[in-house]
């Protein structure tokens, strides 16, 4: 608040400070929501509220045609989303999925299904950088069913240029809450560009139901060893 022409009035940042602030409020659990490179994700949980997701940009090195997107796993139906002034943000389905563009200002998305997002800060990679080298890397990935029942099917990984994952598809029996911890190796075929590449994965479950989700992996040069030596 400033002092105005007739007392008191807010600054500019009022608004944007209340509708974060009440989307924080009674939602003290905070898990990171992969996300796309250039933008952040939380979800909040509280006992007393459902459970919102706050999305933000952290750069501003986007073309101007292309505006970044959360991706939820699951359609739209009841999911709402607005921005940190109030205004209603749109949605747009896309398959199986629910995309939802972050402009410049945070937005506050809520309506979704608590457990898939739940499974979707839950979906890792380990370890999360990968050296682009032409050779066979050793990961762990993991997932957990954070669904109220089990969770039955495989787990396919869509095809990427340069790379391939073995396996490509991995069974999927797991109980409610129970965690999945796999062995995978990380073929890199041909030279990669530094930076953040997706990982993009599909439960496709024996409900018939598909859960597309991704993960990002950090693509960067290979590690030296320097050893230095003195010639006389």
């Amino acid at each position: 608040w400033r002092q105005g022409t007739n007392g008191m009035e807010p600054t500019a940042s009022y608004a944007p400070l209340h509708t974060l602030i009440h989307a924080m409020a009674h939602r003290n659990l905070t898990d990171r929501v992969p996300a796309q490179p250039g933008i952040e994700a939380r979800l909040l949980q509280g006992s007393d509220r459902p459970p919102a997701i706050i999305v933000w940009r952290t750069s501003t090195s986007f073309h101007e045609d292309s505006v970044p997107v959360i991706e939820l796993p699951e359609m739209a139906g009841s999911i709402r989303a607005h921005d940190a002034l109030g205004n209603t943000v749109n949605l747009f389905p896309a398959g199986d999925q629910c995309r939802i563009p972050v402009d410049d200002l945070p937005i506050v998305i809520e309506g979704f299904t608590p457990e898939l997002a739940r499974m979707m800060t839950s979906l890792n990679v380990q370890p999360t950088r990968l050296a682009a080298s032409i050779r066979i890397h050793d990961h762990v990935l993991q997932l957990k069913n954070t669904m109220s029942e089990s969770m039955n099917g495989h787990l396919m990984m869509n095809t990427i240029d340069g790379v391939t994952i073995r396996p490509s598809i991995i069974g999927l029996d797991l109980a409610p809450g129970e965690m999945m911890e796999r062995d995978i190796e990380i073929v890199v075929t041909t030279p990669l560009p530094d930076g953040d590449m997706p990982l993009e994965w599909e439960a496709r479950l024996d409900s018939g139901r598909r859960l597309p989700m991704t993960t990002w992996i950090d693509v960067g040069m290979p590690e030296l060893d320097v050893v230095w030596s003195r010639r006389s």
